[in-house]
Order: structure tokens, then sequence, then C-alpha cells
């Protein structure tokens, strides 16, 4: 799938550690499709760096990050004023980029971070194009910004016309929801942590590599020096608890426009002996933060689900923070919440905390490659609705003298089935359906049940990564004697840019997952987009793998909704020894699987799975006078 991902929350040359969790995301969804990022950067970010002598965006207003580039044009607007207008001047800041990449990769998806204006320039792009368009909402977006009735409008207005808004809490889905935003629209989603850079680990040691002392309590602060984190609260608690002759320190990782105003009042309240102000850290350092702090602090009066919270109890420490947002659904029996505003609560939090810890347990969060896999599986059945997105074509077979499909039908005529094949025999009475790209939660039980009903067998290429998130289907699909098959382990838009030995890592570690799983091994493989180069094919057959493509593709991938599958069906019977290429992740398929099954056998063919013709098992001919 293509996606154009907009949102001025993303890391800059000005701004480095600026929303690293967007980027995260953005990483994340690259590895499994083709992602274009837009990031517009305020003039106003840019001429305050200049003055201070900072850094500036390179010339081509695009950077490489990760090895994803985000393109930067400049957002130009009024600062404070006419803010309910900010959406037109947001579009008139990025649609020529916007246009550009369109032109060049028209997206399948457009998505936002925030709703106002972000939102509202994905719902224009996703129009040009007839794409679908989605906005993930922030927490303030709709809790804070909607003080203003001007701005509320604006908000609500995008959030009606845009086709999905995600939410990354419960809270959040009810409070959009209460602004009449209709619940079918609105999914519930969970975003990811980095568990390479968080998870638990011995405090005095974390403590000794930043250079902190191990002894005694220390509390941490993370985030943004803004007006909306309630840092005046915060520094009231500690003073509280500085009264009362607890003692501690509070390390303050970040930076803000808030700065100076908070090292005046910690010089005020008497607290420059106990805050310790540590800068903007890089990401990957934050770990270490957390792990050396007894409790993490938090005391904004507005919040979604924040980030610094899940990644503290990832790795082992518990939290006090205002009872905002989402922060309730992750709180548990560990951390403790206190009145929004109210710092003698806090205080009392902080101080019970200190005095009985309690250990961090429950569920943790997904990581990012989960995360963006449980997004794609709420959007990517929605770019099929029809009148929604653009129609999809009416896709044919592929022309047999196309240099590609010339290319494939020599190689299966001249090389031996165990090793590469393309179509079974044209002699037998039976049809190969494939599955690829599963298992997904919820289709691959309902085409699983579809199977069972009638008795037929398929086979299942599966992704390494969603076998791994979902082991109990794996072992229903052997279970009920299907076969099961590789389809690498992140399935890559572009598997071009995989050399053969990354495709054989890919391989090996989807061979572990599924032997973990069901302990049999797995000798058949199907390539990404079936692309192979000659190096890949002599490597997979070296390591016993027979490669498997097929002849008829019915694109229910990219089918407007399972009417259209269904004409495709009626349009091009399967023939003997045809294999079926389809998806056990599109929403269309099911609803057309009884009926292609049923019409196939009274075409008097039946169903085998591809190892029976790989093997050289295989059905007896086709009585003459089958019909």
């Amino acid at each position: 799938m293509r996606i154009l991902f907009i949102a001025n929350d993303l890391p800059n040359p000005i701004h480095p550690t600026k929303a690293v969790f967007n980027l995260q995301l953005v990483r994340a969804l690259s590895r499994q499709h083709e992602v274009q990022a837009v990031s517009p950067v305020s003039w106003l970010d840019e001429w305050k760096s200049q003055k201070a002598g900072g850094p500036s965006l390179p010339a081509e207003r695009r950077a490489v990050i990760d090895g994803i580039t985000i393109h930067y044009p400049r957002y130009k607007y009024p600062p404070r004023i006419l803010r309910s207008y900010y959406s037109l001047f947001y579009w008139y800041s990025v649609r020529r980029t916007v246009k550009s990449l369109i032109k060049s990769s028209p997206p399948d998806l457009v998505l936002a971070y925030w709703v106002h204006p972000d939102g509202d320039a994905a719902v224009r792009a996703a129009k040009m194009v007839g794409a679908t368009s989605a906005v993930i909402v922030g927490g303030s977006d709709v809790q804070i910004i909607t003080a203003d009735r001007r701005r509320e409008r604006c908000v609500v207005d995008v959030m009606q016309r845009i086709d999905a808004v995600i939410t990354v809490n419960q809270d959040l889905k009810f409070k959009v929801q209460g602004r009449g935003v209709h619940p079918e629209k609105i999914y519930p989603w969970s975003q990811g942590i980095d568990h390479s850079i968080f998870f638990p680990r011995d405090r005095a040691d974390a403590r000794r590599k930043l250079g902190i002392p191990t002894a005694g309590n220390m509390l941490l602060w993370v985030g943004r020096m803004a007006p909306v984190k309630g840092l005046e609260v915060l520094l009231e608690a500690c003073a509280i608890l500085k009264t009362r002759g607890i003692e501690f320190r509070l390390d303050l990782v970040g930076e803000g426009p808030l700065r100076r105003e908070v090292e005046a009042d910690c010089a005020r309240r008497g607290l420059t002996d106990i805050v310790h102000f540590a800068g903007p850290r890089d990401p990957a350092q934050l770990g270490d933060w957390y792990r050396a702090a007894n409790l993490c602090v938090l005391s904004s009066w507005s919040e979604g689900l924040p980030n610094v919270l899940r990644e503290s109890l990832a790795c082992g420490t518990p939290f006090v923070a205002s009872k905002v947002g989402g922060i309730g659904e992750i709180a548990g029996d560990h951390s403790r919440l206190f009145t929004r505003g109210k710092a003698a609560d806090m205080a009392d939090c902080i101080a019970d905390s200190l005095a009985h810890p309690r250990p961090v347990t429950g569920q943790q969060s997904p990581s990012w490659d989960q995360s963006a896999a449980a997004l794609i599986d709420i959007l990517q059945p929605l770019t099929r609705r029809d009148g929604q997105t653009k129609a999809a074509p009416r896709f044919r077979q592929p022309s047999p003298w196309r240099p590609r499909q010339m290319i494939r039908s020599a190689m299966a005529a001249v090389l031996p089935s165990r090793r590469f094949i393309v179509r079974g025999p044209r002699d037998c009475s039976a049809v190969c359906l494939t599955f690829d790209d599963g298992p997904h939660p919820r289709i691959t039980p309902q085409v699983l049940d579809i199977l069972g009903e009638q008795n037929a067998k398929a086979t299942f290429f599966v992704v390494g990564q969603r076998a791994a998130e979902h082991p109990e289907l794996i072992r229903r699909i052997v279970r009920e004697g299907h076969t099961l098959a590789h389809h690498t382990f992140v399935h890559a838009d572009n598997p071009s840019q995989l050399s053969a030995a990354q495709l054989m890592e890919e391989i090996a570690k989807t061979d572990k997952v599924l032997r973990d799983i069901v302990a049999q091994p797995m000798p058949l493989f199907r390539p990404p987009h079936g692309k192979l180069s000659v190096a890949k094919l002599w490597a997979l057959w070296r390591a016993g793998l027979a490669v498997v493509l097929w002849n008829r593709d019915p694109k229910d991938f990219a089918a407007a909704d399972s009417a259209q599958l269904r004409a495709w069906f009626l349009e091009n019977p399967l023939n003997s020894g045809d294999i079926v290429l389809m998806h056990d992740n599109a929403a269309v398929t099911p609803p057309v699987l009884e009926e292609l099954i049923r019409s196939t056998r009274r075409a008097g063919l039946d169903f085998v799975t591809v190892d029976q013709w790989t093997s050289g098992s295989r059905p007896l001919p086709r009585p003459a006078e089958a019909s």
C-alpha cells in the first residue's frame, strides 16, 4: 500500500527530537509499505534558529532520516492570530510538495497526525487522487484547542469530512464521539514503543551510566516545556515534599518555550539544589533515564495517552501523573493518579509511591512494528470501500507475451515443479487456492471457517512477523489440514531492495517462528509481488525451497468490493491446474469464497494444496465426461 503521511510533528534538522514517536511509526510503516512524508516547518522556527545561529534546513528542503525521505515545505502563517484559518495557510504551504509526490506515486491512503490543520490537508490531498483519508488524534487537538469555539468548528468539520479518525485510547474515542462524529468511523489504536531501547535493567547501573549518584530517590520528567504540561504544579509539589523533609532529586529532560520561566520558578521556590535540567536528549538515551528513576512524574493539564508513561512502564518504572485523558487505562496498581492542578495531591502520591514502591506488572505496549501492522489492519479495508476511494480498475490477466510472463512460462516449462511452479498439471481435476499476507486476526478465521464448511484445502503463504503475533491461527491452519508456506518476515513493498543474503535472513526468521509454533518444515516459498533475481532464486534452491508463483490473479487486494471480485471470477472461470493468488487480509475475499468453491466443483474440479504438486503427488486425470 502507498501511504502519504502529513504531520507538522516530525523530527527536522532544527528540532531533531520533535515527535520522535511519529518517526517511529513512519519507519515501521515503511518496512512493509511505500511511505512518503511531508512535514511543514514553521517559518518562525526557521527564523529563530537562524537568528540564534542554529541549524537550518537543507536547500532542497528535504532530509533522509533512518532511510526515510521527509519533505519540509515552509509553513507560512500569521502567529497567534487567524487560527481558525490555519488550515488554509497550511494547505497553501504544502500543496506544491503534495501535488508533486502524488503525481510521482499516487497514494492509497493519506494519513495525518493532529486534526487541525494537518487533518484538513489530508482530506484535501486524498480528494485530489481519490484515496482514503485518516487522522490520528493526538489529544490536545480535541481537548485544548477546541476551547476556542471557532477552532472547535474547524476540528469537528475535519473529523466529519475525513474517512477515519484514529484515537490513541478509549477516552479519546468517547470524546471524539461526543463531538458528533459517527462511532463507526472512530478506531481506538495503541501506539508502539521501541523495545530495544525501553526495557527493565538495574537502576544503579543506569545511574552510573548517566553519572547520577546511585543512592537516593530520583524523580524524572520528560517532555516539552510548554504550558499544557503543568510544570508549575510539579514544582509546587516538589516544594511541598521539601518542606516535609523528603530527600529526592528531580531531573527534567527536554526543552521548550518555558525553559527560562521554569528555571526562574525553581529559584523562587528554593529548588535549585533539587531540580536538575538535563536538556534535550537523544531518544536512544531515554531508556537509561527511565531506568535510573524511582518514579516518572507528569503534571499535565491535558493528555491523550503519553508516550513517556508507556516508555517508563516498559523500563519497569512506575509513574505519578494527573488524572487526564487515557492515563488511567495504563495506571494499574503500580502507579498513582492525582486530580490535575492539585499540587498537594501530587505530593501525597509521590511520597506514598517512594515509601511503598510497587512493581510494574501487566501487559506491555506493542512494538512499533506491531502497532503499525494494527494500524494497517484498521485502515487497509477502508481503502476498499466503494465511494470512499477511486474505483478499482477491472484487472485482466497479463499478456503471455510480456517479457516477464514469457520468462516465467519458460522457466516453468524446463524446471521441475519441485523447484519452480507457476501452475499445476493441465490434465488433473483440481485447482489450488493460495492465500498470501496473513494471518489476519479477523479475516483469516473467516477464510478458515468457509474452507472447513466446504471441506476444501488451501495453501497459506504467511508473513513471519504476523505469524509471531497470531500463533493460534498458525496452529489452526495446520490442524485443519492446510499447507503452511513462507512469504518473508515483513513483506517489504519494494523487495528489490533486499539482497539475496537479506532475503535468506528473513526466511530464516520466519522459519524459526513457524517451527516454534508447529514444529514442521516449510519447504515452499512465494516472493512478495512474485519478484526474484537470479541470485535470490539460486539461494532459495540451495536452501531446498520450492518457489511457488501463480497463473491466476483476481487482485482481490485492489477490488473495490466483493461484487467486483465476484464479477472477475464469473468472467474468468478457473481451469484445471490453476494456482489462484488471493489474500487472507483482504476483506472482500471471504464473502466470495464459498460461491467460488461451489462453482468450481460444479465444473468438475476439486481443491488441492501446492505441496501435492511440488512433491509429485497429484489427483487422477480428469475424466473426459466430467462437466
